[in-house]
């Protein structure tokens, strides 16, 4: 066996194609080796609070991220909380948030994703026959298609009857484009 080096390989045709290997070869992309271009999982973020954020009763509250812990391509705002999908980006995402709140017995923890200002998905949890000051997480996944300019939030809603923190330590929103789908 020999080894190939070349900085950029093409096909012999304009519109032709390069095939690496065959079935049931394994290609091995060696440790430490950054892949690029359509093969890579990015955009790709997560953010983020910095601090406890109070959200009112009965009211959707935009999740207030605003420490981000990686952002590969800028497009995560940590002002606005909102991720933008950028130019060259369409596709799928798989987007994860939480919402933690502490609730008293009977009480609500909702959750939603919103795509450029509309609902997109939602979950809830009911809190019953729970103690005082009872904890609830509830963590929200979905695949959302998104075009260029496409931006994604994320909301929580708290029904405790009197305004309550979303708990910061619990919480988090991510996402990054997904390939081969």
């Amino acid at each position: 066996m020999g080894t190939i080096k070349a900085t950029n390989i093409e096909p012999i045709a304009d519109n032709g194609t390069v095939t690496l290997g065959s079935s049931g070869d394994t290609i091995t992309v060696s440790t430490g080796v950054t892949v690029g271009g359509g093969m890579s999982n990015t955009p790709a973020f997560r953010a983020t609070m910095s601090a406890d954020q109070t959200c009112t009763n009965g009211s959707w509250n935009k999740a207030a991220f605003d420490t981000e812990e990686y952002d590969t391509n800028s497009a995560y705002d940590n002002s606005t909380y909102r991720f933008t999908c950028p130019s060259g980006f369409a596709g799928k995402y798989l987007f994860t948030a939480a919402s933690c709140f502490y609730l008293d017995d009977t009480r609500r923890n909702a959750a939603r994703f919103y795509k450029n200002g509309s609902e997109i998905n939602k979950a809830r949890v009911d809190v019953e026959s729970a103690s005082s000051n009872s904890i609830t997480t509830l963590r929200l996944s979905a695949v959302i298609t998104l075009a260029e300019s496409d931006y994604v939030e994320f909301y929580v809603r708290q029904d405790n009857g009197d305004s309550r923190d979303l708990q910061s330590t619990y919480v988090d929103f991510s996402g990054h484009r997904l390939i081969g789908v």
